[in-house]
């Protein structure tokens, strides 16, 4: 499981490869996600971009905003091994600036 904080949010990533958002000043869930097929092992906000990425190989960008439309979601591929966080320093934010590779 890995956690990231964006102000009143937090971003869960599970071992089921679900991606959870919780409010925490209300301690409720706001919503879940799917999209990947393994762990969720790597979180990152960017304002209201939400991007994960799993032992799949996969990163996911999602609006949080939007609703469940495909529009707001876009898939990253191409990675040989998982994507994931390493200590306090995020691969995932790294990768999503180089890699050109989209869905």
């Amino acid at each position: 499981m890995v956690v990231y904080y964006q102000g009143n949010y937090v971003a869960v990533g599970t071992n089921k490869g679900y991606v959870q958002i919780w409010d925490v000043a209300a301690t409720k869930r706001i919503t879940s996600f799917s999209g990947h097929n393994a762990r969720v092992g790597a979180l990152a906000w960017n304002a209201d971009l939400l991007s994960s990425g799993s032992r799949d190989r996969m990163i996911i960008q999602r609006d949080i905003r939007a609703s469940a439309a495909a529009d707001s979601v876009k898939k990253l591929s191409g990675h040989r091994q998982e994507v994931r966080q390493r200590q306090r320093v995020s691969l995932l934010t790294a990768c999503i600036s180089s890699c050109s590779h989209v869905c």
